[in-house]
């Protein structure tokens, strides 16, 4: 019982995203983000995780011992991800806006910077 009680009176630590990234591109309220590696990319493709709009993408970098993000990172995969903003007030964001910024953002992945199609035969 002691221990349950430290836990609950102790200071909460709300740090959660706290992976550094840099932001490559940005339009209105989307952000796309690179995460930095700490080593070399062991995969030639980068990965691109565009999270759900109502969710919020740092579930997936909750705390250092608890996140995705770094997972990722460790094993050696360059990372991408699509943060959706917050919405202003009720308006919301139209579907024509959110595929307008997804194709923008496609565009720019695919403009030579990651990958490779295979050829059908």
């Amino acid at each position: 019982m002691t221990k349950a009680s430290e836990v609950l009176l102790s200071q909460l630590s709300t740090d959660i995203a706290s992976t550094p990234y840099d932001i490559v591109y940005e339009e209105d309220r989307v952000k796309l983000k690179h995460y930095r590696l700490e080593g070399e990319a062991k995969l030639k493709t980068p990965l691109l995780v565009v999270y759900a709009l109502i969710n919020r993408e740092t579930m997936l970098d909750l705390q250092p011992d608890r996140s995705v993000v770094k997972n990722f990172l460790r094993d050696g995969i360059d990372l991408y991800m699509v943060d959706w903003g917050y919405p202003p007030g009720r308006t919301g964001l139209s579907p024509s806006m959110i595929t307008s910024m997804a194709i923008s953002i496609m565009r720019w992945i695919l403009s030579g910077r990651s990958t490779t199609c295979p050829r059908s035969t």
